[in-house]
C-alpha cells in the first residue's frame, strides 16, 4: 500500500504535516531539557529547572493531543475514505471497507507511534528532573 503524499485527502495531509511540527517542537524542547541535564553550573540555577519542568509537561500535553488529534482523523476519514475506496468500480464493498481500514490504521498508526515517542519521552524527563529537584532540595 505505502505512503503516497498525492492521493492524500487534505485532512490527512495536515495531520501528517501536524505530526512532523509536533516533533519538531519536542525535539527542541528534549534539545534544551537535555542541555540544561548536561550542564553541571546550570544545575544550580532554580528558574532553569522550573523551565525544563514546563518544558516536559509541555511534552506530554503534546503526546495527550497527538493521540486525541489521531483518533478524530481516524474517526472524521472513515466514511470519505471508504466512500474513494467504493467508488471504483473495480472493487466490491467487502474489498473497500478492508482498503479503507488498511488506510485508516496506517494513518492511526503514525499518531499513535508519534504519540508514544512523546509520551516516553515526557516520563524519562520528568523523572530525570524529579531526581534532580529532590537533590537540589527544591
Amino acid at each position: 500500500m505505502g505512503f503516497q503524499w498525492a492521493s492524500q485527502p487534505t485532512h490527512a495531509r495536515l495531520f501528517f504535516f501536524y505530526l512532523v511540527v509536533v516533533l519538531g517542537v519536542a525535539i527542541v524542547r528534549s534539545i534544551r531539557i537535555t542541555r540544561y541535564l548536561s550542564s553541571k553550573s546550570q544545575r544550580k540555577d532554580r528558574s532553569g529547572l522550573e523551565v525544563c519542568c514546563i518544558d516536559a509537561g509541555m511534552i506530554g500535553r503534546l503526546a495527550t493531543l497527538t493521540l486525541l488529534v489521531s483518533v478524530l482523523v481516524c474517526t472524521y476519514g472513515a466514511y470519505p475514505t471508504w466512500a474513494d475506496h467504493f467508488n471504483n468500480g473495480k472493487v466490491t464493498g467487502q474489498r473497500a471497507l478492508l482498503e479503507a481500514l488498511a488506510e485508516l490504521l496506517e494513518r492511526f498508526s503514525r499518531g499513535i507511534l508519534v504519540s508514544t515517542v512523546l509520551f516516553g519521552a515526557s516520563i524519562f524527563f520528568t523523572t530525570r528532573l524529579a531526581k534532580l529537584r529532590v537533590m537540589a532540595g527544591v
